[in-house]
């Protein structure tokens, strides 16, 4: 009938919605795949679905080396690959989507320090299929650990110039204080020897005038003459 007929044509441009809005999502995400700056890619089951080319220059595997294979192909130690699917896939559930620090292994050997994200495709399906955005942060993590250790120095220098300060400080104290009892010793020796030079240069002169020896006389002058070139010394 006709009704019947046109119940058909309705089923029909349903689904074709459904493909075009299939084909339409298809095709965003495989633009997004390209053009992003960051590694992308898809697991189920933690087996590589897909991948764009970025995950291949991270790793220095081709997509086709990645695809099909197991996420364990990425990690260095199974500790590390223990570790993202226990506590990333348990923020996932928690949250709806998991971040964290891990490390992965390039095909030539060398480890790198992955910024790893994961949400899934179909929230309603649990963790069946996961979409994952990769950051490479080794140069990020080696300036930062730079960074720590050049602030632990200058830590470590500032501590060391302000015990070296404060040991300067006690020992400008300690000269201060000797230089100024230094100060006073010399004062009151100076004072001393002048008081005895005083006598002395009085008991000179007294010999002088006591004594009609020739002899004596030429001792007295040379006694009243080193007298004098002592208190020059100790005015000085």
């Amino acid at each position: 009938s006709l009704k019947g007929y046109q119940s058909v044509g309705r089923d029909v441009t349903d689904q074709r919605r459904a493909e075009d809005a299939l084909r339409e999502n298809e095709a965003s995400l495989a633009g997004i795949f390209r053009a992003a700056p960051v590694g992308i890619g898809v697991v189920s089951d933690r087996v590589l679905i897909r991948v764009n080319d970025r995950i291949g220059e991270m790793t220095g595997y081709s997509r086709d080396e990645l695809e099909g294979r197991n996420a364990r192909i990425l990690y260095p130690t199974d500790e590390d690959y223990q570790y993202v699917g226990n506590v990333k896939y348990a923020m996932i559930r928690e949250r709806g989507t998991g971040t964290v620090e891990t490390r992965w292994v390039r095909k030539d050997g060398t480890v790198r320090d992955i910024l790893l994200s994961s949400t899934p495709l179909d929230p309603s399906c649990g963790t069946a299929e996961v979409m994952f955005t990769a950051l490479d942060i080794t140069d990020r993590k080696l300036a930062e650990t730079r960074l720590h250790a050049a602030l632990e120095a200058l830590t470590r220098t500032q501590g060391e110039l302000e015990a070296r300060y404060a040991e300067l400080t006690q020992v400008k104290e300690t000269l201060t204080e000797a230089n100024r009892k230094l100060h006073l010793l010399s004062s009151i020796t100076r004072h001393d020897i002048l008081n005895k030079v005083s006598v002395l240069m009085g008991t000179i002169e007294l010999a002088k005038t006591k004594s009609h020896n020739p002899a004596m006389a030429a001792f007295i002058r040379k006694l009243e003459s080193a007298t004098m070139a002592i208190r020059e010394q100790i005015e000085f």
